[in-house]
């Protein structure tokens, strides 16, 4: 069976060298799938709030303790393809309120094929460590690890658990981990 897919680019918003994930995925994906997806790819760990903002609506988990009064649609109400089909190529994501990591999702080709299993085709850098601080955080922890005679260098290498490397980035593990998680995507 042929299933239409999509090819998607996330990078990450304020980061240089930028950080960026390209993943192939059925175009029947709901954007609570897309999130899981995400975090997948990037080595999140999906512990924190999330939504996604497209044409100024927000979509994630509907919850009145965190919508700050916005209308807030449930993203597993929503498929890609709604989108997709609106000419829509570009949209924000935006994971842990607290860092306030912002992605752009950028909507790429559409054709017909088979597709398993979200595929991983291409990325680049090895994503923030969680609660670091978002991107102003995140440049301080760069300047620490990268000297190691910064006042806080062991600190952060003891809190990370190790020197952090910037290009670290395994295509393979990520995609045996969404081939793993989301074989029953090809049901959609």
């Amino acid at each position: 069976m042929s299933i239409p897919t999509v090819r998607v680019r996330v990078e990450l918003r304020h980061i240089r060298p930028k950080i960026w994930r390209r993943i192939e995925i059925p175009i029947s994906t709901t954007l609570s799938m897309l999130h899981e997806i995400i975090q997948v790819s990037f080595g999140w760990y999906n512990c924190h709030l999330w939504e996604f903002e497209i044409r100024n609506d927000f979509y994630g988990i509907v919850d009145d303790d965190f919508t700050w009064g916005r209308k807030i649609y449930d993203a597993e109400n929503f498929r890609l393809k709604t989108f997709v089909d609106l000419g829509i190529k570009r949209f924000r994501y935006v994971y842990d309120f607290g860092d306030y990591w912002e992605h752009d999702v950028i909507v790429g080709v559409v054709r017909d094929g088979k597709v398993d299993y979200p595929i991983l085709v291409g990325g680049a850098g090895c994503r923030p460590p969680e609660d670091v601080g978002g991107p102003y955080g995140f440049l301080e922890f760069l300047e620490a690890m990268d000297d190691t005679s910064h006042e806080e260098h062991e600190e952060y290498v003891t809190w990370y658990g190790k020197i952090f490397d910037p290009d670290e980035f395994d295509e393979v593990v990520v995609n045996q981990i969404l081939k793993n998680i989301y074989l029953p995507l090809t049901k959609l």
